[in-house]
């Protein structure tokens, strides 16, 4: 359809179409706002297409009036909309874009996700020519496009992050250029320091009580709400009355104020269990209106990790369940195979806390495999887990990483505790993944994060749902 013009209005965007086999009255739609569009697609669940009666026939009335689009609509001098199958895009001019012949670059990274190549030949010019002088008209012209600069035209998945630590979870969502990190949020500023270096200034620090939900709507919300109020020393007794157990709500009203495509919390193993399944029943109860919820426990080591460590994974979705594959990979990767990754050029190569006397002669008395048992004075003394003083077995996988200087846990070779740097490829890191602060910061925001394995599991499992969504393969 040939791009329309509309007047802009302080009271919504309302148009109308003429009814077809691809738009019609009773329809279920969603819209996405940007700074100079916004776009509309048709959905399973969403706002309703009305009708407008015209003569003998009727079309199919769009008629939004939430303010987020009364504000954008309203600062245009005029709207572009171009109707297309799978979408309709309305374009908000104002009469200095329209008059200008001049393109930014600043603006053209607003509208798209243009390729590595077309921004390479673009650098530098900005200001000086109009883009498709410069390319020439044919070489911008959509039908035209190489199959590359196509592929990097499509939807970019929007990603809001919530108790984003590190940025563990979000790293895997970061290095994948089909997604877009858009918001962080973490109150511990060491950890924001480590996301701010590794991802992004889009990180803010702050109690996340004061996150609004209602701003930019987003494709995915990933977080994980704190786990103490879970954790074995905590559950039952204390859980209910734990001061961070709220932020279980917090997430909650942040996912229904946003109303994302997908939700993701991840969290210990006891989030679905603990008080007989108390938070588990309140994310279904307050969430699974709207959203096809599934929930899974994941170990590490079965999806390709390092360790032991077990999460609890919940996703929602409004486009279809989605559920984490049950699959358990082999041979199991070894403590051995993480270490051997490590060379002096990672970040935190020497981030290594150095044990008292007695510490260090307690290690000595420990075994490869082996725990507290195999220290005469303390093998027999009551309540001692079974993490205390365990000495990595290299041939073995590692048991979960928390923050490994309290246990300690031991070196396979040395006497000594773990570096970080150890400590992030046993998380499945590379060098590329540092971490910022005290000391004592970089070892706890390592032994609170996300693996990588799993991480990379919940990742793909939430692409594949939206690609099928957003992208479906013509038949």
């Amino acid at each position: 359809m040939k791009a329309k013009l509309l007047k802009p209005s302080k009271r919504g965007l309302t148009f109308s179409l003429p009814a077809n086999e691809t738009y019609f009255p009773g329809q279920h739609y969603i819209y996405e706002i940007y700074k100079n569009k916004i776009i509309i697609r048709l959905a399973q669940k969403g706002m309703t297409i009305s009708r407008k009666k015209s003569g003998n026939e009727y079309k199919a009335l769009f008629d939004i009036r939430k303010k987020e689009v009364r504000d954008t609509v309203s600062r245009c001098s005029y709207m572009e909309m171009d109707v297309q199958t799978e979408q309709i895009v309305i374009r908000c001019i104002k009469k200095e874009q329209a008059q200008s012949k001049v393109i930014s670059i600043e603006h053209v990274l607003e509208e798209f996700c243009i390729s590595n190549q077309v921004l390479s030949a673009a650098a530098g010019i900005e200001g000086q020519m109009d883009l498709f002088d410069y390319f020439g008209k044919e070489t911008l012209n959509e039908s035209s496009y190489t199959d590359d600069v196509k592929t990097d035209l499509r939807k970019i998945f929007t990603v809001m992050s919530l108790f984003s630590g590190a940025g563990m979870l979000d790293w895997p969502f970061a290095q994948d250029k089909d997604f877009s990190i858009r918001f962080a949020c973490d109150y511990d500023t060491g950890a924001c320091e480590s996301y701010r270096r590794n991802i992004g200034n889009h990180i803010v620090c702050e109690d996340i009580r004061t996150v609004d939900g209602k701003c930019n709507p987003y494709n995915v919300l990933i977080g994980g709400p704190s786990c103490k109020p879970f954790s074995a020393s905590n559950r039952r007794k204390m859980a209910a009355s734990h001061e961070d157990v709220d932020l279980v709500n917090e997430y909650l009203r942040i996912t229904a104020e946003n109303y994302p495509d997908v939700f993701v919390i991840e969290n210990v193993p006891q989030f679905l269990s603990c008080n007989d399944g108390e938070y588990l029943s309140r994310v279904m109860t307050r969430m699974a209106a709207d959203y096809n919820i599934s929930s899974t426990i994941v170990k590490d080591c079965d999806v390709g990790g390092y360790t032991t460590r077990k999460r609890a994974i919940i996703i929602g979705s409004r486009i279809g369940k989605i559920t984490i594959p049950n699959k358990i990979l082999h041979p199991l990767r070894t403590v051995k195979e993480a270490l051997a990754k490590i060379t002096p050029k990672w970040f935190n190569f020497g981030d290594l806390t150095i044990s008292k006397p007695e510490t260090i002669r307690n290690m000595s008395y420990v075994r490869q495999g082996h725990n507290f048992r195999d220290i005469p004075w303390l093998k027999d003394k009551p309540n001692m887990h079974s993490d205390r003083y365990f000495r990595l077995d290299p041939d073995n996988v590692s048991p979960t990483i928390v923050n490994w200087r309290k246990l300690p846990l031991i070196h396979p070779y040395e006497n000594r505790t773990l570096t970080v740097a150890e400590a992030s490829a046993l998380m499945g890191f590379d060098e590329k993944f540092a971490f910022y602060g005290s000391i004592g910061s970089r070892q706890q925001q390592c032994g609170n994060g996300c693996t990588l394995a799993i991480g990379s599991l919940v990742k793909k499992a939430v692409k594949d749902a939206l690609c099928k969504y957003y992208r479906p393969i013509p038949e």
